[in-house]
């Protein structure tokens, strides 16, 4: 069975938010998830780039938005 997980784009809460995103993927990865959708947000940084870095950095999972 396949499972996706929907989130937003991490807060880093004062680290990167692209770091906290790519460390949240492998942690849904490791969990079991085969896929995550992100939602950008207004006030959220860009989740095309945010999502082509995590693509380059956690494998095995896939990653979707609905921009």
């Amino acid at each position: 069975m396949r499972i996706s997980l929907m989130t937003n784009l991490a807060n880093g809460h004062g680290a990167s938010p692209v770091d906290a995103f790519v460390s949240g993927m492998r942690a849904a990865r490791d969990q079991g998830f085969s896929r995550v959708w992100a939602a950008q947000l207004p006030w959220e940084h860009d989740a095309l780039t945010t999502l082509a870095v995590a693509a380059r950095e956690v494998e095995g999972i896939g990653l979707a938005t609905g921009v």
